[in-house]
């Protein structure tokens, strides 16, 4: 939910204390409406919106269809029409008019003096009025005792009255709940200055009320049966004798403590967060800015108020350097078009620093029930100047560890360690492989199909965890081709972004594996070719002819050779040495 304007006031004031309000439960009181014996009519300022049977009998003619529809100012005389719609407009913020005596016109024409109390109600989904009315009273004992009939227990904004000199004598149901008594006895028996907590409180609107006759939107701090604090709003208007003199105040009380914590735990938070609430009007003025729009903005609560979302005062400027012009901030968009407007990023000149500030915010516009025109937009904002220079600075980075990547003479690889994608790669790599840059970006290593035994990757992951990096890892890569090179890995890790990544050379050395190889091969040949006779025929001591060892070798296996042919009568042995 949207917040609520520090200048706003608290819940709508047709909802009941605790949030039960009659337009809590739409059939309730329509219900209320139909059965009441009271005259009852429930209208939204222009017309009669439902009747009672009482009203309708009283006041329309034999069907309600008599008052629904119908403007209150037709059921009074012409003289009398500001006092009716006087006395049917609710009290000031939001509270219980109290009773006004209205001349009405019988449908026979004929005038029926009676009193008339109004209240907020939500019917049917849209704000009203209940309006009760009621023969006036001959005496004050009679008003007391039966002020309203059924309806006073039903409606759900304390009622009562109370003499000059501080006795309560009624009370309807609601005021005993609001104000934690057992029962209504209890609370009538309760002097009326002891429910104060601050008991000159009472004294003060008294005064007014005796002078004006009427006082409304009083806030009170009362003390509940428990001894609990509630905070109460107050509208109650002085019934006179015949004598003018006061006979009893006659007041509606509605239970705003909940609002009122609402309120002060939201003021502690616009107050105390980091980021900075600005409330505009519908035309973009300025209406309220916390201390941190203060001072990410560099201007005074005073100097703020002074502008306008529209304002040219204003320098501010997109992420690409250019002008913002005022019809295209978010503010102001928000209140022209009637929609949430999130996630720019502006520039905002701070005068108190002289410099850009940057700042992300977002501009909601807020709305009155039953209304499609934004009465207030309200923008919250952070400073992000210092993440922005960090972003750049990051990206310098990688732009940097980019350009070393491409240039390098070996290939060279930025992969995921999440799940190896490719990041960067350079032409080195991808010329090596068989592809093109563009086809390895985006892709893994296991997607291409570049290991030519799946197990050779596993090897290599298990060595960076335990060691945390690759020194000389030598794996088998296939090209696209089809060919199977012998890739010697250099892997270090490192963060780009956030994101753990591992940045590997990869050095091909299957051609000077093929000439080891070819050198291991070409020795033994040699090796082979040096036997008298072009290979070995008896057996000897030397299992790895040396160049150390070669003549001593050699000299043995003479000898065993010359022997065996002296046993076989050799003509060689018989010749003697240098035969």
């Amino acid at each position: 939910m949207a917040p609520t304007s520090p200048e706003q006031e608290g819940p709508d004031p047709a909802s009941s204390p605790g949030g039960d309000g009659v337009g809590a439960g739409v059939d309730a009181l329509g219900l209320l409406v139909a059965r009441t014996t009271d005259a009852v009519l429930v209208h939204d300022g222009r017309r009669i919106l439902d009747a009672s049977p009482a009203a309708v009998e009283r006041l329309g003619g034999p069907a309600p269809a008599g008052l629904v529809g119908r403007s209150l100012a037709e059921l009074v005389p012409t003289d009398a029409r500001g006092v009716l719609e006087e006395a049917a407009r609710p009290g000031e913020e939001g509270g219980a008019a109290g009773p006004v005596e209205v001349p009405f016109r019988r449908p026979d024409g004929s005038i029926d003096r009676a009193s008339v109390l109004a209240s907020p109600v939500h019917f049917r989904g849209r704000r009203a009025v209940l309006v009760v009315v009621r023969d006036p009273a001959g005496d004050a004992g009679r008003r007391a005792r039966t002020p309203f009939g059924a309806l006073f227990d039903a409606i759900p904004i304390g009622l009562y009255q109370s003499t000059p000199e501080g006795r309560m004598v009624s009370a309807n149901l609601a005021l005993v709940r609001m104000l934690r008594f057992p029962d209504r006895e209890t609370l009538l028996a309760t002097p009326v200055e002891d429910l104060y907590v601050v008991p000159d409180e009472r004294r003060q609107w008294r005064g007014r009320a005796e002078l004006a006759g009427v006082v409304s939107g009083v806030e009170l701090r009362l003390r509940a049966h428990d001894g609990a604090e509630v905070i109460g709003r107050l509208s109650v208007r002085a019934q006179r004798g015949p004598d003018g003199g006061v006979e009893l105040f006659e007041g509606a009380l509605e239970d705003v403590t909940e609002s009122r914590q609402a309120e002060a735990r939201f003021r502690l938070l616009f107050e105390t967060m980091a980021q900075g609430v600005v409330f505009h009007d519908p035309d973009g003025a300025i209406i309220s800015a916390n201390p941190a729009a203060q001072r990410i903005l560099g201007l005074t609560r005073e100097q703020l108020l002074d502008r306008s979302a529209a304002g040219a005062e204003w320098h501010t400027v997109r992420p690409d350097g250019t002008e913002w012009p005022a019809e295209d901030r978010p503010a102001v968009v928000a209140g022209r078009e009637g929609r949430p407007v999130r996630g720019g990023r502006m520039g905002v000149h701070n005068p108190a620093r002289d410099e850009l500030r940057w700042i992300e915010l977002e501009s909601i516009p807020l709305f009155r029930p039953g209304e499609d025109t934004p009465y207030q937009v309200y923008s919250m904002f952070a400073d992000v100047t210092e993440r922005r220079a960090a972003e750049e600075d990051l990206r310098r980075s990688e732009d940097r560890l980019s350009s070393i990547i491409r240039a390098a003479p070996l290939g060279i690889t930025l992969s995921r360690a999440s799940d190896g994608v490719f990041l960067e790669v350079n032409e080195r790599f991808a010329e090596a492989f068989g592809y093109r840059r563009e086809e390895l970006l985006g892709a893994s290593s296991l997607e291409l199909g570049l290991w030519d035994d799946p197990e050779d990757r596993q090897a290599a992951v298990r060595e960076i965890e335990e060691n945390g990096n690759l020194r000389g890892f030598t794996v088998r890569f296939r090209t696209r081709s089809g060919s199977v090179r012998a890739v010697r890995l250099f892997t270090e890790v490192i963060t780009v972004a956030g994101e753990l990544c591992a940045l590997t050379l990869h050095q091909d050395v299957t051609e000077s594996r093929r000439l080891e190889e070819q050198l291991r091969q070409a020795q033994k040949m040699e090796a082979v070719g040096r036997w008298p006779g072009g290979s070995p025929t008896t057996s000897t001591t030397c299992s790895r002819p040396s160049r150390a060892t070669w003549s001593s070798c050699w000299r043995r296996s003479r000898r065993r050779t010359n022997a065996g042919s002296t046993r076989r009568g050799s003509p060689r042995a018989r010749s003697g040495p240098g035969g």
